[in-house]
């Protein structure tokens, strides 16, 4: 079973860079591709040392990918560099994929809209085959609106489906989605068109099909729209945040539910793609709770040390010192003590402990301490938010490059301590 994230990674090491229609000059763009295909490889790495297996890429890893706006012959000009990305991706077992934005919708009544759509699925499509990727890596789509007639945008899908050009069909899968298309809507158009479906766990929650089945039944017939050429079955795992709007995605796995999804899904073969706001924080915990015990125990402490200092200096020393002795942690005592942490409501004086303490524990300028030092200062007065303080650590460690304390910074905004 792999384990994956899309997109973004929240290390500060990656970035992916883009640019307006405005600045797109033939250079600026090179530069921009060049960049992005360099980061793209690093991150690859990233995810490989962290046994992360799955990946989806981002949509705009080529600026203006499908846009006349783009001029310049970008699939020929970094063949050697798509080819060395599909090299490692075989190499290391791992698992792309790529899902084209809201505005890609091929079951359009407007010919434009759909002309436009199957030039942004050619655009992903052309990607994972320059880099030479078999039809086990996807792109994901939903099937679109319903235009006042449902059936009919299902046979209007249907028909312009089987118009596409082969590489898309070959790369191309179906989810259900929370609005329109139920898992049976997908299902039925798999079965006229021999696509496969993906399932996504909360969509269904939110837009169950009228007929009555358990989960593990759905994901069974799902699972048999996949071919062997296909791979197997991936799916999309997320949880609802309960601040938000229904369907907006959890700032983080929470770790029961995933581990009771693991254990509901009875031997069924699956990838899991998290759709999640921490990224590949909530990979690497998936892993490790998959794992039972925490694969790199004194990694994970960096990351997560602060949110402990922040409950209190003695929980934070006693797992400091079992983090770092030889026993093996189990990873699911450790996310629920972190779970739970991140449920309590924590003071202002709490915060500036914390604080205090990476400042006087780290090896800063002396005009990046003072620095922090005044930011404290005017936190304790009222005079800056949480986010400000926390977003002036955050610069510190970059312009300091302290990388895996940007990490554990960054761990404590998701937590909105």
């Amino acid at each position: 079973m792999k384990i994956g994230y899309a997109c973004i990674c929240l290390d500060a090491q990656f970035h992916f860079e883009t640019c307006i229609q405005k600045f797109a000059t033939e250079d600026r763009l090179r530069s921009i591709i060049r960049a992005n295909l360099e980061t793209l490889q690093k991150l690859l790495e990233y995810n490989a040392g962290h046994n992360i297996r799955m990946y989806r890429l981002s949509f705009d890893l080529i600026p203006f990918g499908s846009s006349p706006v783009n001029t310049i012959p970008w699939l020929d000009e970094f063949a050697a560099q798509f080819q060395s990305l599909g090299d490692y991706v075989r190499k290391n077992n791992m698992r792309v994929s790529l899902h084209p934005g809201q505005y890609c919708v091929i079951n359009s009544p407007r010919e434009d809209v759909v002309e436009r759509s199957i030039d942004e699925l050619l655009y992903h499509a052309s990607i994972l085959e320059a880099m030479g990727l078999d039809a086990t890596h996807k792109m994901v789509l939903h099937v679109g609106g319903i235009y006042g007639d449902k059936q009919q945008a299902m046979q209007r899908f249907a028909r312009v489906y089987r118009r596409l050009d082969p590489i898309i069909q070959k790369h191309l899968i179906i989810e259900n989605d929370d609005r329109y298309y139920t898992v049976e809507d997908v299902l039925y158009l798999s079965a006229q068109l021999s696509i496969p479906v993906v399932f996504d766990n909360l969509h269904h929650a939110i837009l169950p099909p009228p007929v009555e089945r358990t989960q593990l039944e759905w994901l069974r017939l799902v699972s048999g729209t996949w071919k062997k050429e296909d791979g197997i079955m991936k799916i999309h795992f997320c949880q609802q945040d309960v601040k938000k709007r229904k369907g907006a995605h959890a700032m983080h796995i929470d770790a029961d539910t995933f581990l009771e999804f693991i254990r509901e899904r009875e031997g069924l073969d699956m990838d899991i793609m998290l759709e999640v706001k921490d990224k590949n924080i909530s990979a690497i915990k998936c892993r490790n709770l998959l794992e039972k015990t925490l694969q790199d125990a004194q990694a994970e402490w960096k990351r997560y040390r602060l949110l402990f200092l922040l409950d209190s200096t003695r929980l934070y020393e006693v797992w400091n010192t079992l983090m770092h002795s030889s026993c093996g942690i189990q990873s699911l005592d450790f996310y629920h003590v972190c779970e739970d942490i991140g449920r309590r409501v924590h003071t202002a004086s709490d915060v500036s402990r914390m604080l205090q303490h990476v400042i006087q524990n780290t090896d800063w300028t002396q005009r990046t301490a003072n620095l922090l030092l005044r930011a404290v200062t005017a936190y304790e007065a009222r005079e800056k938010s949480l986010e400000q303080l926390l977003d002036t650590l955050l610069r510190a460690c970059e312009r300091e490059q302290r990388y895996d304390l940007y990490d554990a910074v960054l761990l404590l905004k998701t937590y909105e301590v």
